[in-house]
């Protein structure tokens, strides 16, 4: 999985390992329907886990592998997030870039995880 989509999810699930719940270590991605099984690549399909809470789940769905009837909805319910926030700031970026460009203002866009890479490589502080 590329940067953009690792960001996407690390603010999705606020750093959080969907399993266990702990926010301390590393996250890896993790497929809710695994692929082994035709789930797909989709962030609908993805969550983040710890690896030994991956490890743990293996290739099993999400029904078999939790017990708690309370974490499998939360965990359907953040998957089923709509993503209709970000579908109008990224209409409203391409017509800020049009109307940036008719005043032949030079503009290059770039995604976020770009601007964060960058940010954090040359140790910027997140003004907002």
């Amino acid at each position: 999985m590329g940067y953009e989509v690792r960001e996407y999810l690390l603010e999705k699930f606020h750093r959080t390992c969907a399993y266990c719940g702990q926010t301390k270590g590393r996250l890896d991605i993790d497929h809710i329907i695994p692929k082994s099984k035709g789930g797909t690549n989709r962030i609908s399909n993805l969550t983040l886990a710890y690896q030994r809470c991956n490890q743990k789940k293996g290739n099993q769905s999400l029904e078999i592998f939790l017990k708690n009837k309370k974490k499998l909805e939360r965990i359907k319910a953040q998957c089923r997030t709509s993503y209709k926030d970000a579908a109008i700031v990224n209409s409203m970026r391409k017509a800020l870039v049009s109307t940036l460009k008719k005043f032949h203002l030079p503009v290059k866009p770039s995604p976020g995880g770009l601007t964060k890479y960058n940010r954090v490589s040359q140790n910027y502080s997140k003004q907002h």
